[in-house]
């Protein structure tokens, strides 16, 4: 009985098993196809979509083409035209705004053959006139280099301002051009003539120098951070406020007289590529004033309301040796503007300090008048933020004096404005006084 039930099971088990048999073989023509179906449709829309890409690569190609057949046809009737000298502002700002379109749209080889067009017709010559000036201009992936067919001569190319990462220039000679404020990050020379070229306030991060004659220079507030500076010339090269943080550069090329060299890189200013800084220039920035002071020609400080010169009293008042002192009225402000681009780098890192020292003081003082130094921090954008100026009162003097104002400069600063505030409370007939008056960047001590 029990043998009779375990083989019903069994074959019950084996019919179930055909049935689902059965029914995949019945689905699987239906499947099979539903596969297939989904393959030729991806590989027909990828055929689709090369075939619609194929076609923008083409289109894109006729309109490149198109745009720089008639850029040159443009520029050459401007040239060709018997009044461009006449009408050459007119002129030049036309061919300017046609070229920053055109380098827009167009690919890498025919930025260069335009760049060469402008070179040859001497628009892009800082030693010729006129210029066509370029600030902006798009020259990313463009290559110059000489072949064996024809030299690579750029001498004296203007290209200021330009948008050029990964520009490469091979074999050229580019003696006495000018790069200055451009956007150059990646860029590459190779066995390059650059004597006497600008790189100044260039971004040339992530750049290769390789076998250059690189003498004259001026890289005055570059920025060379991560660059690979090898082989070649580098001499009497301007390294002002120059960052080098984390460039390859040996010892050889930074002090050629200890390597041979007859003539020595300026560092002032720079950080070197281990984070140490050069010697700090401790010069007087705000000029000769004492010159000024003494032959009667104030053009340094100036009343802050009515941009005058402040007036000058000739007359030794003190044991100081002075001759003469810059004159205020009472509730007057006699401001100076200092520039310190090249102490960016410094200033940036939040590592500068100034120090303002000066001779001030009443004429016929009262112990509780008052001079106040203010220090106004101002950045490229224009304008100062009065909450974060530096200020330091005098009072309680009795005669003039020395005194001196030592504090931080507040990051991305570019000027400085130097304030004397004159507050007598005494008659209105007193007069503030100051000279010699020195304003100096120094490096914090951390």
């Amino acid at each position: 009985m029990e043998h009779d039930m375990s083989s019903m099971k069994r074959l019950k088990k084996s019919s179930h098993h055909l049935n689902l048999l059965k029914i995949l073989l019945a689905a699987l023509p239906t499947i099979v196809f539903g596969v297939f179906t989904i393959v030729f449709t991806i590989q027909q829309n990828a055929s689709a979509r090369a075939t619609r890409e194929q076609d923008q690569r083409q289109a894109d190609e006729t309109n490149r083409r198109v745009i720089f057949k008639e850029y040159i046809d443009d520029m050459k009737e401007l040239l060709l035209d018997e009044n461009f000298k006449e009408n050459s502002y007119k002129s030049l700002l036309h061919m300017r705004v046609q070229t920053l379109t055109a380098l827009r749209n167009l690919d890498a080889d025919r930025k260069h053959d335009i760049i060469l067009f402008l070179y040859e017709n001497h628009l892009i010559r800082h030693d010729k006139s006129p210029n066509i000036e370029l600030h902006g201009a798009d020259l990313t992936d463009v290559k110059f280099g000489k072949s064996s067919i024809e030299i690579c001569d750029l001498t004296n190319i203007s290209l200021p301002g330009i948008s050029a990462q990964n520009i490469q220039f091979d074999g050229c000679l580019l003696t006495q051009a000018r790069f200055n404020n451009a956007l150059m990050s990646n860029a590459k020379f190779h066995s390059c003539q650059l004597a006497y070229v600008n790189f100044v306030k260039t971004n040339l991060t992530n750049a290769q120098f390789c076998d250059n004659q690189l003498y004259y220079a001026n890289f005055t507030n570059a920025l060379l951070t991560r660059t690979s500076i090898k082989g070649g010339v580098f001499q009497n090269v301007d390294l002002i406020n120059t960052d080098l943080y984390k460039s390859d550069i040996n010892d050889q090329l930074l002090y050629p007289l200890t390597n041979g060299g007859v003539m020595p890189n300026r560092f002032c200013n720079m950080r070197f590529p281990n984070g140490s800084f050069s010697k700090i220039s401790n010069r007087n920035l705000v000029g000769a004033v004492d010159t000024q002071c003494r032959t009667n020609t104030n053009f340094t400080w100036r009343d802050l309301l009515t941009d005058r010169p402040i007036n000058i009293l000739s007359k030794n008042l003190s044991t100081i040796h002075n001759s003469c002192f810059f004159m205020i009225d009472k509730n007057q402000t006699a401001v100076h503007i200092v520039e310190i681009h090249t102490f960016s780098l410094l200033i940036d890192l939040e590592q500068a300090i100034f120090n303002l020292s000066t001779y001030l003081g009443v004429q016929n003082p009262n112990v509780n008048d008052e001079i106040t130094m203010i220090i106004h921090f101002l950045r490229d954008e224009g304008g100062f933020d009065a909450t974060h100026s530096a200020k330091k009162s005098i009072k309680n003097h009795s005669s003039i004096g020395f005194y001196s104002f030592i504090n931080e400069i507040r990051p991305k600063t570019k000027y400085i404005v130097i304030s004397f505030v004159c507050n007598p409370i005494s008659s209105n007939n007193q007069k503030c006084l100051f000279d010699q008056v020195e304003f100096s960047i120094f490096k914090k001590i951390i």
